[in-house]
């Protein structure tokens, strides 16, 4: 794990209680509009892309990886130790205020390491930097610095000289977006709630985009819920009446509605312990809000 290049979206860990013995659970995914049957799947290979925070080439190479084997591996590790803390809780949750720190911060990793999310971001940090370098053109007085350049522009002298720094702007700024206070400190004044459903021949999904938000910005009503075994799911949300209605319906109805919201959510692929779902239930649901789901980085600062 020095230099790892399995760059896991959602860490492996997380997928625990739904896998057997083997570490296998149960993959329902889409394929070109259609639900294929059923199939078993190492967490190994889930949620994992080749490379995908790795710094380019033009960093020396032990230090390609650090995103993966430094940020996320702390992230993970101690969000691994409070899930178990939270799967043992029915009711409101009561941590440390470090706890709820450390899981806080693993919510927003949630949102923000997705593939879809952090290509984005890191295309438009790159674009921004361009733009600002562009626009210093005009301001540019100094003899030295003019010296410097050699009759290149700021842009063409940065590409020739800090390449990196172009080209990892993105990576740079990950680590500062998932511990940013504007994002991890509302999520830890907000209500914690842990909801145990033990209801035979019914259970909690998961997916490859697991953390469901729902609520709004604008009406500052805006929560996070995420199944954090088959029998649980947690909540995070400014106020308890915001979910009411959906705390007070019957049991099996209750776990029907959040999987609903999860599988909307999803790219291509749920995962249940067991093969209890049918293909239909998944046909016209599994990653239909996918589409939907832009980065909210900016969004959220911009209201704080």
């Amino acid at each position: 794990m020095h230099n790892p290049l399995d760059h896991h979206y959602v860490p492996r860990a997380f997928f625990k209680p739904w896998a057997n013995n083997e570490k296998k659970l149960i993959v329902y995914e889409k394929k070109n509009s259609l639900i294929l049957p059923p199939y078993m799947q190492s967490t190994k290979s889930i949620c994992v892309h080749k490379g995908l925070y790795s710094y380019t080439s033009s960093v020396e190479e032990q230090k390609r990886n650090v995103i993966e084997s430094k940020l996320f591996s702390l992230i993970d590790n101690n969000a691994a130790k409070i899930l178990a803390e939270l799967r043992k809780i029915n009711g409101l949750v009561k941590i440390s205020d470090q706890h709820r720190y450390e899981f806080a911060v693993f919510l927003v990793s949630l949102r923000l390491r997705m593939p879809e999310v952090f290509l984005s971001n890191a295309k438009d940090s790159r674009s921004t930097l361009e733009k600002e370098l562009l626009k210093d053109e005009p301001n540019l007085h100094d003899e030295e610095v003019k010296r410097e350049l050699n009759g290149l522009t700021i842009l063409q002298w940065m590409e020739k000289n800090h390449l990196n720094i172009l080209e990892n702007i993105g990576n740079q700024l990950l680590a500062k977006q998932i511990t940013n206070e504007k994002l991890v400190n509302p999520i830890m004044d907000m209500q914690w709630l842990v909801l145990k459903k033990e209801v035979s021949g019914y259970s909690f999904l998961t997916s490859d985009r697991p953390l469901v938000a729902f609520g709004s910005i604008q009406q500052k009503n805006l929560g996070f819920a995420i199944a954090i075994s088959p029998q649980r799911i947690f909540f995070a949300t400014t106020n308890l009446s915001s979910i009411e209605n959906f705390l007070k319906l019957p049991d099996k109805e209750l776990i029907k509605q959040a999987n609903i919201s999860t599988i909307q959510q999803a790219k291509n692929k749920a995962f249940s312990c067991n093969k209890s779902h049918s293909v239909r239930f998944f046909q016209n649901r599994l990653g239909k809000l996918h589409k939907k789901i832009m980065p909210w980085v900016k969004e959220y600062e911009e209201q704080k």
